[in-house]
């Protein structure tokens, strides 16, 4: 069993287990807290063998409130449980039509919140295609990689990377996480991986990846560099031997960069890569 075969199927599993309440030994609750249990764990969200780029997210966040969201939300669920955790995600629900999503089960689920936020990320994603040369023919859709499964009220970065000082949470992460996420690299449109989140500086250098960012560029006091002069975003370039990764951070939250940051984009990717 070749090593994407095996984490898709590691992750149908797990998530099957959930399901049934029978999973005692997640390592995750071992090292860390604050999940929302009573939620779907989703580790992945597209194809690792085929997609327009490679994301590394913290988490999949919290789950929207309102009565609506919740409904949606549990309609999806359901369709995992009842068709495969692999089969519904791998087609990316998020970002997929209504007359597809009508074909799966899962109607209307093009307004719940976490649709509308993936259509947004989406465009800028489509951008950074662009800026590569490339043209996404086949509708690929992104690859999103969660380093945790678990929905959370509230992600903390320290904890998690001290966490890490324990060598066999380390081990499983770069098994079922770092790794995954090269190969989905590999398997690019855009050849180059991105992370959207100040902390995760930190965490790549703990696998082994460098800071590459262009020295032309004037750097905060922690190391990011401004791409606008008044608005408050920060990239960086980390390299690991073939594998890329573009890092970006808004303080304050998880925001999409908006269309002020693109033409200055264009030269830091190019220059990249």
């Amino acid at each position: 069993m070749d090593k994407l075969t095996d984490y898709i199927e590691y992750w149908n599993q797990k998530v099957s287990a959930w399901f049934q309440n029978t999973d005692k030994t997640d390592i995750y609750l071992m090292n860390l807290s604050g999940f929302q249990m009573d939620a779907m764990p989703e580790p992945y969200l597209g194809n690792p063998r085929e997609c327009s780029i490679a994301i590394l997210n913290y988490n999949p966040g919290q789950i929207s409130n309102g009565s609506e969201q919740v409904k949606l939300y549990e309609l999806y669920a359901n369709i995992v449980k009842e068709k495969g955790y692999s089969f519904i995600v791998s087609s990316f629900p998020y970002l997929q039509t209504s007359n597809f999503l009508n074909e799966i089960g899962l109607s209307e689920f093009e307004k719940y919140d976490g649709s509308k936020w993936w259509q947004k990320r989406n465009t800028w994603i489509e951008h950074l295609i662009c800026i590569k040369g490339k043209k996404n023919e086949k509708g690929l859709m992104p690859f999103a990689l969660e380093l945790c499964p678990w929905h959370s009220l509230n992600w903390n970065s320290k904890r998690f990377i001290s966490s890490l000082a324990d060598c066999q949470f380390k081990d499983y992460i770069n098994k079922y996480v770092i790794s995954i996420y090269e190969n989905a690299i590999s398997n690019s449109l855009c050849g180059f991986g991105l992370c959207i989140g100040k902390s995760f500086g930190q965490i790549l250098e703990l696998f082994g990846y460098s800071d590459e960012t262009c020295k032309n560029n004037p750097r905060s006091t922690d190391g990011g560099i401004k791409l606008h002069p008044t608005k408050e975003r920060y990239y960086r370039v980390y390299r690991k031997g073939e594998y890329i990764m573009l890092n970006t951070w808004h303080q304050g939250g998880n925001r999409t960069p908006s269309k002020d940051f693109w033409e200055k984009e264009t030269e830091l990717i190019k220059n990249m890569v």
